[in-house]
C-alpha cells in the first residue's frame, strides 16, 4: 500500500477506540460517500492498532444475498482456533446435506472461538452490502463480548445505509 496522507483526526479517533478495547466493547463507525476512502481509512487504522488479534468482515454487493458470505474470512480464522475451531468447522462444512445451516449453533461456536482471541479488533467494511446472516453474526459476537469480552470494532458504511444511524458508536465522517 502507498503512504497514507491526511485524516489524522479520524485515525486518532479510531486509535482511541482500539486503545480502550481492554475494558469491554468499543466501536468506531466511519460514514462516507462511495469512493471517499472509507476502506483505505479502515485498513490504515487496522494496521496501526496494537491489539494482538484482528479479524475482518467485508460486505460485497454481488454476495449480499449469500448467507455468511461477508463473514467468510472471519469464520475461516475462527476455525483455526485450537480449542473451539474444530467444532465451528464441523458445523460449517460437515453438516448433513439435508439440513440447513443452524445459525444459533454456528454463532455460539464462533463466539467461543472469538473469545480466545480477545482483546481483538473486528473490522467491518462495506456494512451496507453485508448479507443478513453475517450481520447477525457480527451483532451476536459484539453483544456477547459486552458481557465478558474485550473488543474494538471499526465499521464503515455509506450515509443513510445500514449502521449509519447507530447512536452507540463514535462517529468518524469522511
Amino acid at each position: 500500500m502507498s503512504a497514507f496522507v491526511g485524516r489524522a483526526h479520524e485515525l486518532a479517533v479510531l486509535a482511541e477506540v482500539a486503545k480502550t478495547a481492554s475494558g469491554g466493547v468499543t466501536a468506531g463507525l466511519v460514514v462516507g460517500e462511495p469512493g471517499s476512502g472509507k476502506s483505505r481509512l479502515l485498513a490504515e487504522a487496522r494496521g496501526r492498532t496494537r491489539l494482538a488479534h484482528s479479524v475482518e468482515v467485508i460486505g460485497y454487493e454481488p454476495e449480499r444475498h449469500v448467507p455468511l458470505a461477508a463473514a467468510a474470512a472471519l469464520l475461516r480464522r475462527l476455525t483455526e482456533v485450537p480449542e473451539h475451531g474444530p467444532r465451528l468447522e464441523a458445523l460449517l462444512l460437515h453438516a448433513d446435506a439435508t439440513r440447513a445451516l443452524d445459525p444459533v449453533r454456528i454463532f455460539e461456536a464462533a463466539h467461543r472461538s472469538f473469545c480466545t482471541l480477545e482483546p481483538a479488533l473486528l473490522t467491518i467494511d462495506d456494512l451496507q452490502w453485508m448479507d443478513d446472516l453475517s450481520y447477525a453474526l457480527c451483532h451476536y459476537l459484539i453483544r456477547a463480548a459486552r458481557e465478558s469480552g474485550r473488543i474494538a470494532v471499526f465499521a464503515a458504511t455509506r450515509p443513510g445505509e445500514r449502521g449509519a444511524s447507530s447512536s452507540t458508536c463514535c462517529l468518524v465522517s469522511v
